[in-house]
């Protein structure tokens, strides 16, 4: 996962939207709606250009959706299907590095900004990942950072809830009996009655002649 972490690391998208719901009482559990980084993106969702990507939980299915300026495509996974999902973060080890190689810097008032920034920039650039894998090996990923803009912040903590909040879906599906065709009901038969030994009409409960033919019943 920290591979593919430091892959898509680079490409994170900002958080515009991070909601959980664990009661599930619209239908909805878990969405999560991320933009690319830049102003150019959000001037364009100011506009109204759909080029988002929407992480969507609900009771039955996933869905996901990631639209951009080229084109949209969509997704939609069955919860029975998913195997496992994980959530996690990254940081670029590189801040860091650098921190500590401009460290002999500081022996200059203006030197000693540089480090600062870098081990600012290493402590505030997380990126945040939930990773979703069905049976079948397809995989759902989205990577996305706290925004600036939007104000939307989002934690660690946030991420895990929502992989949470997955498992139990899966668990209440999988522990839940599965529904049996209801049987047909068997068909009750008439309540006997008898008929004349001669022309074989039926007779009323307690008759001595047959109503039709006349013949004495014993």
């Amino acid at each position: 996962m920290f591979q593919f972490a430091a892959l898509v690391g680079p490409a994170a998208l900002v958080a515009k939207e991070f909601t959980l719901n664990r009661s599930g009482d619209n239908g909805l559990y878990v969405r999560v709606v991320g933009r690319k980084s830049g102003l150019l993106s959000w001037f364009l969702t100011l506009l109204g250009v759909d080029a988002t990507t929407v992480l969507e939980v609900r009771g039955d299915r996933i869905h996901f959706r990631s639209s951009s300026l080229s084109g949209s495509v969509t997704t939609t996974v069955p919860l029975g299907t998913v195997s496992e999902c994980s959530a996690g973060y990254f940081k670029p080890v590189i801040y860091l590095v650098l921190g500590v190689l401009t460290l002999p810097l500081v022996i200059t008032i203006i030197g000693a900004i540089v480090p600062i920034i870098f081990f600012i920039a290493y402590y505030l650039y997380k990126t945040l990942l939930i990773t979703i894998r069905s049976h079948s090996g397809h995989l759902i990923a989205i990577a996305f950072k706290r925004s600036v803009i939007e104000g939307v912040k989002v934690e660690e903590a946030d991420a895990l809830a929502a992989v949470d909040i997955i498992s139990e879906l899966l668990v209440a599906r999988h522990d839940k009996p599965e529904a049996r065709p209801a049987q047909a009901a068997r068909p009750v038969p008439p309540p006997y009655q008898p008929s004349c030994p001669k022309c074989g009409r039926k007779l009323e409960p307690g008759s001595v002649f047959c109503d039709d033919c006349g013949h004495k019943l014993s």
